[in-house]
């Protein structure tokens, strides 16, 4: 007598599963890694290739630019050819693109490098989470997501640190960037291990089936207020005739165009917040909030390490810590103040503080303003870490650390407010959606700041100059407050989704 037997397969050990979360993880850090490159770089790009502020900021900001879209279409890409696939095909794209931004002194070609880097490293951090949703679930699940952004962030870290542990290779621009692609080698090998490993699970264990992503739903995106569409359609076409006419007579035709571009980009912005109505006001506050937030620490990220060493006169490695200071107060306190907003809510409130605290640490550090004497504090802190070694001065250490504590604070309760004030059908547009206007923002920001350091002539020799972009970034913070309150205000009315509310209050009530 015939009997069928059905094989069942056994779940993957911790072991395996763990081994999974390091490959996939140290492939994060090879694009963190790439993406902050950039900074210690800047000047030497400025001595050697004779650059501009705006040339450096647009190869930090055109990162943003491909990510406009590509959060429209990444899910739909992972969706069709699968996970595996998808984020070895992203991670090869970061690869590719660090390869051409260090092949030539061409800044077309570097250009060319970082957008394609640009268009690998955000998706592959889509499809990485995924991976990471498929391996792990339960109490293990934050655990493992918090052990990523920790290891990818270490990255960062590294890469900002790099004049330190790199001294070496910064006698010349092209040694820091072989080593990005030293990264990007290093991601795409950890993907393929990943790769041959998670295709022998998916034949041998038991795992959690690929579910669909959460799509961007283009009608929800494109749902318009009649009225005030049929008003925008006549004000901003009205908009750019004049802005077209105007002559800027004060500046050439080249500062002319970057003007009218960085007008377009901000009544692009002004037209997509006023219109929009298929969200509550709750997400349109806290998208707003998102954009300024993150346009006054990316972007400042981008020139950090040059404005210590043009204003305060440090060295590139002393500028590489300070600036490493944001990545490792991130890695600390994100997943702390996550729990205490979990715990007590007043999320709207948290959200006003950390945009308070980014508002004087700019100025602060323009008009050389010394906290560290004031609050009774040696000149210098001497810090060594492996090969780091390097005399921090208080005076900057404590805005700097200020501005830490609000990098993690205000991502830690923003991003899971979302969903919160928005339908679980339309979490994928709300988020898709924010993203997009965050990278508008930033690639926009970034070419802004450039802009108004040239413009203004900042330099080691002309160190005020560096003061306007520092006052755009307090601003950012203050409209950062802005929209906080506005948030807070409207959360305290009928319109309250219980983003003030926390565990405490649930298990009061």
């Amino acid at each position: 007598m015939e009997t069928n037997t059905i094989k069942i397969k056994k779940e993957p050990s911790a072991f395996f599963r763990w081994l999974i979360l390091a490959l996939i993880s140290f492939a994060m850090f090879g694009n963190y890694y790439i993406y902050d490159s950039i900074s210690p770089l800047a000047d030497l790009l400025v001595k050697q290739l004779n650059f501009t502020d705006q040339n450096i900021g647009l190869l930090q900001g055109i990162y943003s630019f491909p990510n406009i879209i590509m959060v429209l279409i990444g899910g739909i890409i992972i969706d069709r050819i699968g996970t595996k696939k998808s984020a070895l095909l992203f991670t090869i794209l970061v690869f590719i693109g660090s390869i051409i931004t260090a092949i030539s002194s061409n800044f077309s070609i570097m250009v060319t490098g970082r957008l394609i880097f640009g268009l690998g490293a955000e998706s592959m951090i889509v499809a990485i989470t995924t991976v990471i949703a498929r391996w792990f679930k339960g109490k293990e699940l934050s655990l493992a997501f918090g052990l990523n952004l920790t290891i990818a962030r270490l990255g960062s870290f590294l890469a900002l640190n790099s004049p330190s542990w790199g001294k070496g290779l910064y006698e010349t621009w092209k040694g820091p960037l072989l080593i990005t692609v030293i990264a990007g080698f290093f991601a795409v090998v950890c993907l393929i291990i990943y790769y041959l490993l998670d295709a022998y699970a998916s034949k041998n264990f038991e795992l959690k089936k690929e579910g669909p992503q959460d799509k961007i739903a283009f009608q929800d995106i494109f749902k318009y207020n009649k009225h005030r569409i049929i008003l925008a359609s006549i004000l901003v076409p009205v908009f750019f005739i004049i802005l077209w006419q105007v002559n800027f007579i004060s500046f050439n035709i080249e500062v002319e165009n970057i003007l009218k571009q960085i007008a377009v980009i901000i009544v692009t912005l002004i037209f997509i917040f006023l219109n929009f109505k298929s969200f509550s006001k709750s997400f349109w506050f806290i998208s707003c909030l998102c954009v300024v937030f993150y346009s006054a620490i990316f972007p400042f990220q981008t020139f950090a390490i040059k404005f210590f060493q043009d204003v305060h006169q440090t060295t590139r490695e002393v500028g590489g810590g300070l600036s490493s200071i944001l990545t490792l107060s991130a890695m600390i306190f994100t997943p702390l103040f996550g729990l205490l907003a979990d715990r007590i809510g007043k999320r709207s409130f948290l959200m006003m503080i950390g945009s308070l605290l980014i508002i004087p640490v700019y100025l602060i550090m323009a008009y050389k303003i010394d906290l560290g004497s004031f609050l009774g504090l040696s000149e210098n802190i001497n810090i060594s870490f492996i090969d780091i070694k390097a005399a921090l001065p208080y005076r900057l250490i404590i805005p700097m650390s200020i501005m830490g504590i609000a990098f993690s604070l205000v991502p830690a309760v923003m991003w899971p407010s979302v969903a919160l004030v928005v339908q679980e059908s339309k979490l994928g547009t709300a988020y898709g959606l924010m993203t997009m206007i965050q990278n508008i923002g930033l690639f926009g920001f970034n070419i802004i700041i450039g802009f108004i350091n040239d413009l203004s002539k900042a330099s080691a020799t002309n160190p005020q100059g560096y003061i306007p972009g520092m006052w755009i970034f307090s601003i950012c913070g203050f409209l950062g407050l802005f929209f906080a309150f506005m948030l807070r205000k409207n959360e305290k009315g009928i319109n309250s989704h219980g983003l003030e509310l926390g565990s405490i209050h649930t298990k009061k009530n």
